[in-house]
C-alpha cells in the first residue's frame, strides 16, 4: 500500500512523460526548440524529431568536423558551430542548409572556442586570448569588442545568453556582461558545467546534480534533483528533458 501511494505521489507531483525514441546510439548532444521538437546530435549528423507527428528529418554535417554547439532558440534558423573548422552554418526548420556560411577566421584572427546568437548578432568568444566580440552578419560588421575579459582561464570557458546579458562560465566563476560587453558582475561558482535560463531563474548542473537559483543571487542555490548518470538533458521553459537508453522523458521542474 505504501509503495502504491508513493507511485501515485510521484506521478501527480512530477508529471513525467516518457516516450521511446529509436536509434539514439551515438547521440552526443540533445537540444529542444521552443515548439518542443527534439534535436539529436550524433557524430556526423543531426536528427530532428517533430513533436506534432514524430517525423524525422536529418542533416549530415560531416564536411565541417565535430559539432561544438547547436542553438535552437529560433526554430526557423538553427545555428551550428564547428570549432574544428571554425565555421558557423544555419539550417531552416526542415534542416535545409541556408546560404549563409561564416568562416570566423576570415572575420578576425582569433581562434573561436564558443558562440552565441541573438537575432542577427553572433557573439564570438576566444578562450585563448580571453576576448569576446559581437558580429552583425546581416550588416557584415563588428559592433562591440572586449579584449580584456576579467575571468580566469580554468578548465573551460563557455558562453551563454540571457535576454540582453552575456554570461561566460568557467570552472570557478561566472562573468555577466551587458549587451555592450561591459562587465556587470562576477560571481564565484565552482564545478558548474551547464546553465539554463528561465525568466528570472537559473538552472545549473554541478557534477550530477541540478540546482535552481535567482540570477541576481547565485550564492543561494536550491537543490532540485540528481540527474540520471550517463544521460543527456536539456531545460526549456521549466521543463527538464532527459534522454537515456532510448527513453526520452519530459518533467516539469517549476515549483
Amino acid at each position: 500500500m505504501t509503495k502504491l501511494f508513493l507511485f501515485i505521489f510521484l506521478v501527480f507531483n512530477f508529471n513525467i512523460d516518457t516516450q521511446v525514441i529509436q536509434n539514439t546510439n551515438g547521440t552526443k548532444k540533445i537540444s529542444i526548440d521552443p515548439f518542443e521538437n527534439i534535436f539529436l546530435c550524433k557524430k556526423n549528423k543531426i536528427i530532428k524529431i517533430k513533436k506534432s507527428n514524430n517525423q524525422r528529418l536529418e542533416y549530415n554535417f560531416s564536411e565541417y568536423g565535430d559539432l561544438t554547439k547547436i542553438i535552437t532558440r529560433n526554430p526557423l534558423r538553427i545555428t551550428l558551430f564547428f570549432k574544428e573548422s571554425q565555421t558557423i552554418i544555419f539550417l531552416d526548420k526542415n534542416l535545409n542548409k541556408l546560404n549563409l556560411e561564416l568562416k570566423v577566421q576570415n572575420l578576425q584572427n582569433n581562434i573561436i572556442s564558443d558562440i552565441e546568437t541573438h537575432s542577427n548578432l553572433i557573439f564570438l568568444l576566444s578562450e585563448k586570448s580571453n576576448e569576446i566580440c559581437t558580429y552583425d552578419f546581416k550588416k557584415m560588421e563588428f559592433k562591440n569588442y572586449n579584449s580584456n575579459i576579467k575571468i580566469k582561464k580554468s578548465e573551460y570557458l563557455k558562453l551563454f545568453l540571457n535576454n540582453d546579458e552575456i554570461v561566460i562560465l568557467n570552472n570557478e566563476e561566472i562573468l555577466i556582461l551587458d549587451e555592450n560587453l561591459i562587465t556587470k558582475k562576477i560571481e564565484k561558482l565552482k564545478n558548474c558545467q551547464r546553465l539554463f535560463f528561465n525568466e528570472d531563474f537559473l538552472y545549473l548542473q554541478i557534477k550530477d546534480n541540478l540546482y535552481k537559483s535567482s540570477i541576481m543571487d547565485l550564492s543561494n542555490l536550491f537543490f532540485l534533483k540528481t540527474l540520471p548518470k550517463n544521460s543527456l538533458f536539456y531545460i526549456s521553459k521549466n521543463n527538464l528533458f532527459v534522454l537515456k537508453n532510448n527513453f526520452f522523458s519530459q518533467e516539469k521542474i517549476s515549483e
